[in-house]
């Protein structure tokens, strides 16, 4: 039977397309690495491997978030420690000024105790990042000034005057108006009220905003979902601010309004220990010394507090690198090729396209002389 050349090229020219795609094909994926190159060569694993990536990048940026807020916890325990260093240093002064009859002994350890107190205000204001770190959320601007003696341009006094702490005498209830920032209090306990402050109504906590006090009311970061009129409401100071390390964890690496304060308190008690000992008035130092003892106990407490953020941050880290390597794992399940056998395919596709291109060669160099020899 006579087959028509014609029959030939409609067999072998799409027989060599093909091979010569799955060649393409099998070479793009050995360079990618990743058996899917587009959204039509398996919808399903694309679909897969996109929420895969964006869970891996949500993990990873949970990584730098956590190694961002150990820096910072790190920079702050570094200067809390070094605060810690200063009061020791003055614990060992006052001691031996104790023991001390002569007025110029004790001059001289309040000269010494006076650098001291420069340094202290130098570490309360210190900053990390251009951030500065006792400033609670309020990280753009100095949270302590001093006021100075214009006779000698030392230090009298210190204030704080960023992130607030928690007030002394806040309002004991609230009104709240289902979605509204807008919440009131009793006349006239709006002024003790200040924006960064806490307020915990129940299950529900925000942020304060802005605080009203001809209207007597404070306006909230977020909005209350009830209605409640006199409710019982727990004011807090500012708590610094929050980074997210998990889906579920958020942190504070630094300190809070209220340890912020109390480093005020302890460059006025060694404010006052200097002034006593330069007057040579024994009970005003007895006084400042046990004042002293407690601004220590303080800093002792937030050093404490901040070597448990470390070790949760550490842990944090850890969880998200175990669980970024579990996702890359599974998406590579999703999407990557299994190098061996698409090594094997391709082999096997480069054989058969040679072959399909030699039988070509030898069918297109006969003709009818060569069936009529």
């Amino acid at each position: 039977m006579r087959v028509p050349f014609s029959a030939f090229n409609n067999t072998l020219l799409p027989r060599l397309q093909n091979l010569s795609e799955a060649q393409n094909k099998a070479m793009s994926q050995l360079a990618s690495g990743q058996r899917v190159t587009r959204a039509s060569d398996d919808p399903l694993a694309v679909n897969r491997g996109l929420q895969l990536e964006t869970r891996k990048n949500r993990e990873q940026q949970y990584y730098q978030n956590g190694g961002h807020a150990k820096d910072v916890c790190d920079a702050t325990f570094s200067q809390l420690q070094h605060l810690t260093d200063i009061s020791s240093r003055v614990s060992e002064l006052s001691s031996q000024a104790s023991g001390t009859s002569s007025a110029a002994e004790l001059k001289t350890y309040a000269t010494e105790i006076n650098e001291l107190i420069e340094n202290a205000v130098d570490s309360a204001n210190g900053q990390f990042q251009g951030d500065y770190l006792f400033a609670g959320s309020n990280t753009g601007n100095a949270p302590f000034t001093v006021t100075r003696s214009t006779l000698t341009g030392k230090v009298s006094a210190a204030s704080y005057v960023g992130g607030p702490a928690t007030p002394t005498s806040p309002p004991a209830t609230v009104d709240t108006t289902a979605n509204s920032t807008t919440v009131a209090v009793p006349v006239g306990s709006a002024a003790g009220l200040a924006a960064g402050m806490k307020v915990t109504v129940g299950a529900f906590s925000s942020t304060i905003v802005a605080v009203d006090t001809t209207n007597n009311t404070i306006t909230l970061a977020d909005a209350p979902t009830t209605t409640q009129a006199g409710a019982a409401a727990v004011f807090s100071g500012d708590e610094g601010a929050g980074i997210r390390v998990s889906a579920s964890e958020m942190v504070h690496p630094g300190t809070s309004g209220d340890e912020n304060a109390a480093l005020a308190t302890f460059i006025n008690n060694l404010v006052a220990l200097r002034d006593g000992m330069t007057a040579g008035n024994s009970a005003a130092v007895v006084a400042a010394r046990t004042a002293l003892n407690t601004s220590e106990d303080g800093l002792m407490s937030s050093i404490t507090r901040l070597g448990t953020i470390q070790y949760r941050l550490d842990f944090a880290r850890t969880q998200a690198t175990n669980t970024f390597a579990a996702l890359d794992k599974e998406f590579g399940q999703q999407v990557d090729i299994d190098f061996a056998q698409v090594t094997l395919n391709l082999n096997r596709t480069q054989t058969a396209y040679q072959a399909a291109l030699q039988s070509a060669a030898r069918i297109a160099s006969q003709s009818l002389l060569d069936y009529l020899r």
